[in-house]
């Protein structure tokens, strides 16, 4: 393990480069193309080997329960940034319950009550309930219905009355599989520390000595193998068995690739490394330049890149500003095929430079709502990328996000990049109508933080199924461009709600419960088989 110190300093003062002679680019270890194929491809299994198919079916279902669990818990996150307090009761079982900092809240109302905690539903402006989700980890018990997770939440909180707090918790959850979907039974958050944000967390009053987490489980060890390999005329009888598992299989390894890619992408923003960043994109990809509009192809997507950004930087140069994309808390939906996803994620980030730099340092948090990515060629790419920013922005590092001032009602909106002038974009972004609207570059007034943007979703609640107000499911510039659907491209849309939904909005990806191919082969609740 190699360490590579990028930004430190005294909270008072402010974070700066750790070398003020400029901070080093550290190489990465994967390419693009490596990022989007995290299992290479093994030689297909023609036949079953000593493991039934009933057996092997059930550890690949936990598989894709691992991923269900993470998306339910990173979404519960999102609904309590925006105290989306029904969605987020929704989420519980009748009978769940929260427990926040030792004290229980039984069913429903007690959920309510609970998370009311935080204040009234809905934000006002200068408010902010951020909660980010970090190191979630999941373990799926094996009976596949119960699964645990536990991680970090980080609270980055304002009241609207010009003070900022931090929130330090860590979360131990408990999801129950019901009828096909994934639900969580119970919630219990530990406040680890609490700080005014002119103090500082180091200060030791703000840290409640009171928290005492349970130890943390020990994970069962899973080792996923393949069946061996069987010759002769019975392996015929097998390959509808096969051909399903693989296809239920792929499908959390198409999760792990979008979350590798997604990372990468974050990677090579950080380290201007614009023609690897364009790499992860598919052919007929497509991104979103932050206030412009959108750029498709690899190609369009490195010339707006350098036009904004400038030339790519050499792996010896030295980068005199260091801006940290962040994007964590993946809520990632695969299609019944395998062969396509959605994707959302925070953008937090960090900024840091040799000196404190007033309107430089400090934190900002946005929104990657509408990210998507596909299979092409074995390798997964990015086939659309949205930034909506900023929710909340640092004016500086000193008074915070909290010290942001409203803009004057007659202010004009921001000026658009001067760059964009001689690398206009495929489509502007004030063409893509309401799902721009408030967002700088887009139609219409910009809100800027303390206003409130709008927060959208690819998805419908992931237990009740609830459109949310803010929904747009597919990508955004499909908008005004239906070509650039990967649906337009012969790529299936993925689910947008409960979590065992398919292509019908019925079907459902189960562990084999009997002895009859048709429950592996099909994957309604009938066991009906289905033809892809």
């Amino acid at each position: 393990m190699r360490f590579f110190p990028q930004s430190s300093g005294a909270y008072r003062e402010g974070w700066t480069n750790s070398d003020p002679a400029g901070l080093p680019i550290i190489p990465t270890h994967f390419t693009p193309d490596d990022a989007g194929t995290p299992i290479p491809d093994v030689e297909r299994v023609t036949a079953f080997g000593p493991e039934p198919a009933q057996a092997l079916a059930r550890r690949i279902a936990r598989l894709n329960s691992e991923d269900d669990v993470r998306n339910l818990q990173h979404a519960w996150g999102y609904y309590l940034d925006r105290r989306m307090w029904t969605d987020a009761e929704e989420l519980f079982t009748a009978d769940g319950r929260m427990i926040v900092d030792g004290t229980e809240y039984q069913g429903r109302g007690g959920i309510r009550q609970a998370l009311e905690l935080m204040g009234p539903e809905g934000l006002t402006d200068g408010v902010l309930n951020d909660h980010v989700i970090f190191d979630t980890v999941v373990e799926v018990q094996s009976n596949g219905r119960d699964a645990r997770s536990r991680g970090i939440q980080l609270g980055l909180l304002a009241a609207g009355d010009g003070a900022g707090q931090w929130e330090f918790s860590a979360f131990e959850s408990i999801a129950r599989k019901i009828d096909g979907v994934w639900q969580l039974q119970e919630i219990s958050v530990t406040t680890l520390a609490r700080a005014d944000y002119d103090r500082g967390w180091g200060d030791g009053r703000d840290v409640c000595r009171h928290a005492r987490l349970a130890p943390p489980r020990r994970l069962e060890r899973r080792v996923l193998t393949g069946p061996a390999s069987a010759e002769g005329d019975d392996a015929t009888e097998d390959a509808p068995v096969l051909a399903d598992l693989e296809r239920r299989l792929s499908r959390s390894r198409a999760y792990d690739a979008v979350e590798n890619i997604s990372a990468a992408y974050g990677y090579h923003l950080d380290d201007f490394q614009w023609p690897r960043m364009a790499a992860l994109f598919a052919t007929r990809g497509h991104k979103q330049s932050p206030f412009v509009g959108y750029y498709v192809g690899k190609d369009r997507i490195l010339e707006a890149a350098t036009a904004a950004h400038g030339a790519p930087r050499a792996l010896d140069a030295r980068r005199e500003r260091l801006v940290v994309h962040w994007r964590p808390q993946s809520v990632i939906l695969v299609s019944h095929d395998a062969r396509s996803a959605t994707l959302r994620t925070r953008l937090f980030q960090s900024r840091t430079a040799p000196e404190i730099l007033r309107e430089w340092t400090g934190l900002h948090s946005g929104s990657y709502a509408n990210d998507q990515a596909v299979l092409e060629d074995g390798v997964w790419r990015l086939w659309s990328i949205t930034i909506d920013e900023y929710y909340f922005m640092s004016p500086s590092w000193s008074g915070g996000w909290a010290s942001a001032l409203p803009r004057a009602s007659n202010a004009p909106n921001p000026p658009t990049r001067p760059w964009a002038e001689a690398c206009p974009p495929d489509i502007p972004l004030s063409a893509i109508g309401d799902r721009a609207r408030g967002f700088r570059g887009g139609p219409g007034k910009a809100l800027q933080w303390p206003e409130i943007v709008p927060m959208w979703f690819h998805y419908r609640n992931l237990v009740s199924g609830r459109v949310p107000e803010n929904y747009w499911p597919d990508c955004v510039p499909g908008a005004v461009a239906p070509e650039l659907s990967m649906v337009a491209h012969g790529y299936e849309m993925p689910p947008t709600g409960p979590a065992g939904e398919g292509r019908d909005g019925h079907r459902r990806d189960e562990p084999l419960t009997g002895s009859d191919q048709r429950e592996v082969v099909g994957d309604d609740e009938h066991g009906e088989s289905h033809a892809a």
